[in-house]
This record gives structure tokens, sequence and C-alpha cells, in this order.
């Protein structure tokens, strides 16, 4: 018999920012997630960390598979029934193949392909469950919304908040449900931060006086933006209050305060059964979200910071350096290839690599979209169409550590010509707040961007109208 595998604990949000977390630093007000912050200090703190394609199903097909967008053809939400253009595989059945009982607690929201886990319970965080108690409770909550989602809400004293039951499983389990005979994999998926975002006090007045910006012009200007990102900052049009876009700010870093606390408790138990030392532990988000960035924006859907780059934390105590920073290029596709690696299980690397033994890739490469006839930017809903009423575009991106080159490829059915790309690039370096087009400045070097757009679009399996009407 071989040594003992290690435990993994997969904790992940839904929606979260990296600077939503303290230990990344945020611009306006300190913020305190200890407890996240405690998973860093015990280990490593991923920098360059970005989601394969800055929506829910996309990039959680990405984490699971290990398959790019670009690869599968999931490039939105309607994958879920679409299905892969390719055959897939969650690296968690691996895990299971290897001996681990695996686990999932929370938001799933992958194809049926992809789930993965021998055992799954989608409990506590349930948009719909929110939804019907603000109904109830309309006028208890000071409401705050865009006209598509939830912006900012604090939920009534003295009734149950449904998210606690997620921390309260993911306890229990630990405490009384695990496998002492074998090795496990354990995800706690959290809906929160994702809209409705709706916060218990005293969370949800924790950071009512910090100086958050109170209008959209506040985030800075959106001349230097691409269209794409300028149109969808009015998706829907904004006609929030002052003290509405400082609510929705401070809601939402309330909301993850409330997360942390999870957390907490979840690492608590952990510690309590003498597991943390036989436990891996990363911490990751599906994507961020906006907050009034460019113009107004309200969701995800962007290659903008604050959708594309997310937390990600790796510890091992014992095995990984303590507070070690790693400034490598990294994204979901990583996640599978590093557990297997650190658990010493079947390599199997897809389009991903170990972040403890591949090398760093010269550039990533995330897609968003299916540019098909009167697809609206939420096509769930109906909402957010391309100027002069078309259909919204499909989005590919290349990121360097230092440059972000992104375009427009397919929209109405048709890829689209030079002249429509829509062609934006940004030196991260100079411009954090990657909000200023400078290709006119260097172009040969969008033309070395543009190279590799080209070639994985050339390449990349797109669907047909009518595989997506059958699968709505």
């Amino acid at each position: 018999m071989g040594p003992k595998k290690p435990n993994v604990l997969w904790i992940m949000c839904d929606e979260l920012r990296s600077d939503a977390v303290g230990i990344y630093d945020n611009e306006y007000a300190p913020i305190k997630t200890p407890n996240i912050d405690s998973i860093a200090e015990a280990g490593v703190r991923f920098d360059r960390f970005y989601v394969d394609s800055p929506v829910c199903v996309s990039a959680r097909s990405a984490y699971k598979s290990g398959l790019l967008p670009t690869t599968t053809g999931i490039y939105h939400n309607h994958g879920r029934g679409l299905g892969a253009a390719v055959p897939v595989e969650s690296f968690t059945e691996v895990f299971t193949r290897a001996g681990y009982r695996t686990v999932n607690l929370g938001k799933e929201h992958v194809p049926d392909a992809l789930l993965g886990f021998e055992q799954s319970e989608y409990d506590g965080a349930d948009q719909l469950e929110l939804l019907v108690a603000f109904g109830e409770n309309r006028g208890r909550l000071g409401l705050i919304t865009n006209g598509v989602s939830i912006n900012a809400a604090t939920w009534p004293d003295g009734l149950a908040f449904p998210p606690r039951r997620l921390t309260e499983n993911a306890v229990g389990w630990l405490e009384r449900d695990r496998p002492t005979d074998q090795p496990w994999l354990l995800r706690v998926s959290f809906l929160q931060p994702h809209t409705p975002v709706v916060v218990p006090e005293p969370w949800a007045s924790r950071y009512d006086d910090a100086p958050w910006p109170d209008s959209f012009d506040a985030f800075g200007p959106t001349e230097g933006l691409s269209e794409f990102e300028r149109v969808f900052g009015q998706v829907p049009p904004r006609d929030l209050t002052p003290e509405q876009i400082v609510a929705a700010q401070s809601r939402y870093h309330g909301l993850v305060n409330w997360i942390d606390d999870q957390i907490g408790e979840i690492l608590a138990a952990l510690h309590r059964q003498g597991l943390r030392g036989d436990t891996i532990v990363v911490f990751s988000s599906d994507h961020g979200a906006h907050l009034g960035e460019l113009g107004g924006a309200y969701s995800k859907q962007m290659f903008s910071p604050w959708s594309h780059r997310v937390p990600f934390l790796l510890s091992w105590p014992g095995e990984l350096d303590a507070g070690a920073m790693n400034q490598e290029l990294a994204s979901g596709v990583d996640l599978g290839p590093t557990l297997l690696d650190l658990c010493g299980l079947e390599a199997r690397m897809g389009d991903g690599r170990s972040l403890v033994s591949g090398d760093e890739p010269d550039h990533l490469i995330s897609a968003i979209g299916y540019g098909l006839p009167g697809i609206a930017a939420m096509a769930a809903i109906g909402v957010g169409y391309w100027t002069g009423g078309g259909g919204w575009p499909q989005r590919f991106c290349v990121r360097t550590r230092r440059w972000r080159y992104d375009r427009s490829t397919r929209r109405d059915g048709r890829t689209l010509p030079p002249d429509e790309f829509d062609a934006f690039l940004v030196d991260c370096n100079a411009d954090a707040r990657e909000g200023h087009n400078v290709i006119s400045e260097h172009a040969a070097i969008a033309s070395e961007f543009e190279a590799i757009v080209a070639a994985t679009y050339a390449t990349a399996p797109q669907t047909s109208i009518e595989n997506w009407q059958n699968a709505l």
C-alpha cells in the first residue's frame, strides 16, 4: 500500500472579483476577509489567474473539463443545454476512479457530462428561493435593482437566510458524514456573491461608510474602451441614484464578508477534525463581476479585470510554501491538472497544466458568446443587443503578463471582417484598469496577437441557430 493520499477541499464562489478579497487589495476601501486570507497565508496566492470564459457555465465547464471553450464549443450559459463539441469528462471522475469519495455541496451549473461527483446536493444558496422571499418581503428589503438583477438588498431580521444551509451541510459533512477509510474530495460551491445580492445584518451595512464611487463617471472615462465594452455598460440603461450606486458596492462587499465567515466555520471544522495537514485547500471563483464600471455595468461577460480576473489560492501545509505569491499566468483549466499532480494521480492535462510542476504558457486565450442571429448578451432574459439591434458578438481574448488583446469574431452567424473586429489592445503594466486602447501605438504587437486569435478561431467549434433553439 502506498502513502496516504491527501484530501481535497475545494471552496468555490460565484461572481467573486479579486479586489473583493482582502489579500488582493481594494483601491477604495480595506476589505476584511481573514478566513479566505488564511488560505493564502498557509499556501500560494496566484495574482494572474483568469477565467477561461467570464460567465458561469462556460467558466465552470473549463474548470471541470480542463478544456478551453475554444476546444469544447461551450461559450456561454446555453452551453449547459448545447453540450460540448468534443468528448468531455470532469477531473473529479479521475479522483473517483482512484478511490476518492467525491462530493459536491452547492451550485453545479455545467452540462450533464461534466457533473462528475459521486454525490451532489444543490442546497442553500438557491436564487429562486431568495427571489420568492423578495416577493414576500419586498417592502422590508431596501431593494435596489437595475431592471435585470438585484444589486443590493438587506435581508430582513428574523427571517432564515437560505444560503446558511450550505455552510451547515459542509460542516456536518466534515464532522459526521465524511469517510474515515478513504480519501475524499469535497467541493463547497457558494452562489454568493452572485445576484441577487442580498445580505443579512450585521454584514449588510459593514461597508456603508467606505468611500465608494457615487457615479458611473467616477469609475473612470469610457472613451478609451472597445465598443463591445461601451455598449455592454449600457445593458440595460442605468438610472440609479448616487446612493444606490454606493449601496450596490457596499452590499456586495458585505456579502463577501458574510462568505468569509462561512468559510471560517468550514475551516474550523477541518481543524477540529485534525484534517488540515492532510488536506489540500483550494479557493476559487467561476468569474468576477462589475459594480458600475464601464459606464454602468453590473454583470460579467467582459475581459476587463473585474470580470476576467479572480482570486485563486492553494494550500497544503508542509508541502506548499506558506505565504508564497505566484505571478505566472494561470487559468481555470489548470485546476484539475494541479490537483491530480499534487495527489499523485493520473496525469491529464487537456488544455491546462499543473501549477506546481508545469511551465508557464506564453499566453492565455479566453472566449465568450456564440455570435448567433438575434441572440442577446443576456440571452436567457433577452436583454442586450448589439448596436442597431443585431445579435450580441462572440469575442476572443489573448492575455500575456503585460498585454491584453481582444476582438469580436462572429456576429449574427457570420465571421466578422477586419473592419468589424472592434479590436482592443491594452498595456496592463501602464493601465491596471485596462481602460485605454493603445492599438494605434502598438500595431505590430496587436498583429502578433491577432494571428493567435485568427488561428484559434479557425479551429474553434461553432454551433448553429437550429442547435441553439433545440437546446432552449
